[in-house]
Formats: structure tokens, C-alpha cells, sequence
């Protein structure tokens, strides 16, 4: 499968319905692959803890050979991994998501939102790839973005920076799902 001494890494993409949890050789390429259902009502932590077993479960010995896990969120992430806002995740809002994850896991965690990882995953891997500039608007359920400047993926100032789908286009607008009032998510 691969030789003991490379490096992999574990991507856990946390949404709302669904967890999707990869491992991946240092290269980024996908060694395996599984999924367990959120049930977010069950919180944050429990979530973490069942992707780790279930990660041990589909991938073997090969989950332990892991130098960091990576994990996305469907919300809005703090620069220390904590979530601020998640309208499909209701409770989990203030929950420090790396340091459950780095507790489940055993390895070092990095959390960012979703879409945030999207976008450096394109710009490493997919139609970014070679340029030192990028910029993604995603469609979905929400609007989301993010940004890559000078081959650094933009955080802002609350660790949010790129979320489009939030910036308000009319003032006093449709109330958005983030409590702001029109956003261009609401539109």
C-alpha cells in the first residue's frame, strides 16, 4: 500500500449531514476514503471521536502511520480552530474543533472552514495549481469563498477572511442565516 516510512495525513470534512474522511499520502493523493453519518445533535466531540475509530476501522495500520489531520467545517472557523458560526451544525458554535480533534486523532489538527479548504486543495492540487494567485466562489447550499495571496491561504483578521456569501450587498436587506441582514447568501 505504501512504504512505512511516508508521510500521510488524514482529511476530515465535517457537514451537516455527512463526514467524509480521507487519508492521503504526502503528495495529497488519496490512498482511502470513508464516511459516517454527523448527527450533529450528538456535538462536536463525539463526532471527532466516532471519525477517529472509523478512520482505525477503514484504514488499518495505515491511520497510524499519520502526521497531522486536517479538518474542514461547514462554518465559520476562529484562527485557533474554534467554530463561530454553523447554521447546519446548531450547538456546535463556540466549540474548540482542533483541540477535540487533535484529542481524537492523537496528532496535531489545523481547522478551517470548508470552503476555505477547497480552496487551497485547487490551488495545490486542481485548477489553481502553478499560479500564486487565486480566488474561488463556491455554490452550494450557501455562497462561499476563499483566497490564496502571494501562496498564502487568506485568513483576515477573525480567521474568516473570503466568506463572499456574507458580505452585504444591500443595506437592511433579507435576513441571512448568519443573523446579518442582506448578505449575498440571502440573494
Amino acid at each position: 500500500m505504501m512504504a512505512r516510512h511516508a508521510r500521510t495525513a488524514l482529511g476530515v470534512d465535517v457537514g451537516g449531514t455527512k463526514t467524509e474522511i480521507v487519508l492521503a499520502d504526502g503528495a495529497g493523493r488519496v490512498l482511502a476514503e470513508t464516511r459516517i453519518p454527523t448527527e450533529p445533535e450528538r456535538g462536536p466531540r463525539d463526532t471527532l471521536l466516532r471519525a477517529a475509530d472509523a478512520a482505525r476501522a477503514a484504514f488499518g495500520a495505515a491511520a497510524g502511520t499519520m502526521s497531522a489531520v486536517g479538518v474542514s467545517v461547514a462554518g465559520q472557523v476562529g484562527p485557533r480552530g474554534v467554530l463561530l458560526g454553523a447554521p447546519n451544525l446548531a450547538g456546535w458554535p463556540g466549540a474548540d474543533i482542533r483541540r477535540f480533534a487533535a484529542a481524537a486523532f492523537g496528532v496535531p489538527a489545523r481547522v478551517v472552514n470548508d470552503v476555505r479548504a477547497a480552496t487551497w486543495g485547487e490551488w495545490r492540487l486542481g485548477a489553481g495549481r502553478g499560479v500564486r494567485d487565486l480566488v474561488v466562489l463556491f455554490l452550494g447550499t450557501g455562497l462561499g469563498g476563499g483566497a490564496v495571496v502571494g501562496g498564502q491561504l487568506l485568513d483576515g483578521a477573525d480567521g474568516i477572511g473570503g466568506e463572499f456569501g456574507h458580505l452585504t450587498v444591500v443595506a437592511g436587506g433579507r435576513r441571512c442565516t448568519c443573523g446579518n441582514t442582506g448578505c449575498l447568501e440571502a440573494y
